[in-house]
């Protein structure tokens, strides 16, 4: 059942809903429900035995409405996707979610960017949470405590294998922080820390990790003031690393490289010859 724009008929999908017993997948983005909408979500959640996918993208969902979905999850069994993505959760909303998935058992996706809410409360939710494996954290309030937060998380959690964080002006310190859990980290496989920071001063700590992870595939660090010498510091610690598959910064200064090379070409050469060694 899918359902995108504000010109609809709320009350049509709220009766829709009572013929909750075959519905598979539910898109209402952008709808901007009021509280009866999600009170006819909360009910279909409890009692659904096959809604295994809920997009709620860009409903302006307040921390009420969040905290009613959430409540409506904590033993829900079935539902394996959730985005809450653009709306107002914030904090409190936040706090909610994170007490639902201390609980809940189903999730393995769940995306909450853009929601003007802090990251802590989730991260700590999934030190024991077993299920979720995808993260999307994508712009929000990173605060004192956050980063911190994750990187605990990050040294526990045994099931999440990918977690977005980028455009969360992170800073040298966050950065370093979570490459320092990823030394010790054996399930994340691909990790967005997209960032227009000056990343040359971390590049000790993502080397270090590079050297030392063996599980993570595929990194992205976005970097738009990334040097020619960091990028190369990294590149060399790919000849070492065995896992990675794809790492991606954007433009830089292409002085030192070959005369045909962009970056891109650069860390291809490397993996190229890395892999002729084995």
């Amino acid at each position: 059942m899918l359902c995108d724009g504000m010109h609809g008929n709320p009350r049509i999908i709220y009766e829709g809903l009572a013929h909750y017993k075959t519905l598979v997948k539910l898109q209402l983005k952008c709808y901007r429900m009021k509280n009866t909408g999600f009170e006819a979500i909360g009910t279909l959640l409890r009692a659904s035995k096959v809604l295994t996918e809920l997009i709620l993208r860009g409903n302006f969902i307040n921390i009420e409405e969040a905290e009613m979905i959430s409540n409506a999850l904590k033993y829900n069994k079935i539902l394996a996707k959730l985005d809450l993505s653009q709306n107002c959760i914030q904090n409190k909303g936040a706090k909610a979610i994170g007490k639902m998935l201390k609980l809940n058992k189903a999730l393995v996706e769940l995306k909450l960017e853009w929601n003007a809410m802090r990251l802590k409360h989730i991260a700590k939710s999934l030190k024991t949470n077993a299920t979720v494996a995808l993260l999307n954290l994508k712009p929000n309030k990173v605060s004192c405590g956050d980063v911190e937060m994750i990187s605990e998380m990050l040294k526990i959690n045994k099931a999440l294998t990918q977690l977005s964080l980028g455009n969360n002006n992170l800073c040298i310190t966050d950065i370093g922080d979570i490459c320092k859990a990823l030394e010790a980290n054996k399930t994340l496989r691909r990790l967005d820390l997209y960032t227009t920071e000056a990343l040359d001063s971390a590049t000790k700590f993502i080397t270090k990790m590079l050297t030392i992870n063996k599980t993570l595939t595929h990194l992205n660090l976005g970097a738009d003031k990334m040097s020619t010498g960091g990028i190369k510091h990294i590149t060399k610690a790919l000849k070492i690393n065995k896992g990675l598959v794809e790492y991606s910064v954007k433009s830089v200064s292409y002085t030192h490289l070959r005369a045909h090379e962009t970056s891109l070409h650069l860390v291809c050469r490397l993996l190229l010859e890395k892999k002729k060694k084995k």
